[in-house]
């Protein structure tokens, strides 16, 4: 029993003779870089820990092997390569760590952007700080957005019109392509160089290889159906800001409703069916976002004066008529016969289709300068000649 007490104060003895003449390290830990790193991974690969590459960097396969060899020496397993663990790979390997950092490795630094070179997506949805970049980002160019670091239909219509003025496909999401480009208008620092430009002419978009490709319905889909092209159909229906929810096969209520809000702001019957009308629009180039405004509707026409109407209105049709030569009775404002056959011949030599009924070709011809008169215009039969 003496025995091993002193073999085992004669090894630690040894143990501190080694670490004095090697100068050991500070405690080597994740995310370190530099000589010590290098040693540290030359070390473990020796014995067979690390087969990855020997870079300096203290990465997650660094760690790793650290934990791996610090079991198998029954060592307090930290991952953190402090006094002990480089003693003993130091005894092991031979391999000694540098006590001062005058010989540390410079490792190349990553050039500054604002996003840091995390490009992950950012979409309708999204939210929290890399929005509010986005956001400033977008505000600096002079997009009308609010920084608020949630990502709605105000800067899902922001990065649409970034794309659409610097040439990408026009999805509303913010990928590498559009973030790159958009990183592209600032300094290392952060300053935008370029001055606001939304609002400028938009160049041509180039095709995008990863725009989204859709597989075009070829059936009727309705509540309840399920397959890939209700998976087309509501992906459709997310890149056009009208469905946020989870994309799969099922047709539920969520796409029902997100589809007749599609199909009232298209001007379709919103009767949450997926039939040919629908599909031919939804497909389309020419459909409306969520975000787009609605389209004025058309103001309607005039409505046409006929036999046996009467009014302000046939009163002023009977003095035009009149003042072209082609009605010579009472300006009464009743649409008899006489008036009726005053605006056929007013149709015949004017090269309208001649009805006796005064509809909006007609009412347009009337009110305009070229038409002709009753005294100096001669029949023309429409189509012929």
């Amino acid at each position: 029993m003496k025995k091993l007490i002193l073999r085992a104060m004669a090894l630690a003895m040894a143990a501190m003779l080694l670490l004095a003449s090697s100068g050991l390290a500070e405690t080597i830990r994740f995310r370190d870089k530099g000589n010590n790193v290098i040693a540290l991974q030359t070390a473990l690969a020796q014995l067979g820990y690390y087969d990855k590459d020997i870079d300096g960097i203290f990465g997650k396969g660094t760690l790793a092997a650290v934990k791996a060899f610090q079991k198998d020496q029954y060592m307090k397993v930290d991952g953190l390569a402090g006094w002990a663990t480089q003693a003993k790979l130091t005894t092991l390997t031979g391999v000694v760590f540098e006590e001062t950092e005058d010989d540390k490795v410079e490792m190349p630094e990553k050039p500054k952007t604002i996003f840091g070179g995390d490009y992950r997506t950012m979409q309708f949805g999204t939210a929290g700080d890399r929005v509010r970049i986005l956001q400033r980002a977008l505000l600096a160019l002079g997009f009308n957005v609010k920084v608020d670091g949630s990502y709605g239909s105000t800067t899902h219509a922001a990065v649409k019109a970034f794309q659409k003025i610097v040439g990408l496909t026009q999805d509303g999401k913010a990928g590498k392509k559009t973030l790159t480009k958009l990183e592209g208008y600032f300094d290392a620092s952060g300053n935008c160089t370029s001055g606001p430009i939304a609002g400028n002419t938009p160049a041509e978009p180039e095709p995008d290889p990863n725009a989204p490709v859709y597989g075009i319905p070829e059936r009727t889909l309705r509540f309840g159906y399920t397959g890939l092209d209700v998976k087309y159909t509501m992906q459709r229906l997310y890149d056009l800001g009208f469905y946020n929810s989870k994309i799969d096969e099922k047709f539920g209520s969520g796409m029902l409703k997100a589809l007749k809000a599609f199909q009232q702001k298209n001007g379709l019957v919103a009767d949450g069916v997926v039939g040919p009308k629908t599909i031919k629009v939804l497909f389309s180039a020419n459909a409306l976002d969520a975000d787009d405004p609605v389209p004025p509707k058309p103001e309607p026409e005039d409505p046409v004066l006929n036999f046996g109407d009467s009014g302000d209105k046939v009163k002023a049709l009977q003095v035009r008529l009149a003042a072209l030569g082609y009605y010579t009775g009472k300006l009464d404002g009743k649409f008899g016969k006489g008036t009726q056959e005053a605006v056929k011949l007013f149709q015949a030599r004017n090269g309208l289709a001649v009805d006796g009924k005064v509809g909006p070709r007609t009412q347009l011809k009337l009110d305009s300068s070229d038409a002709v008169h009753a005294e100096t215009g001669a029949v023309i039969i429409p189509g012929v000649g």
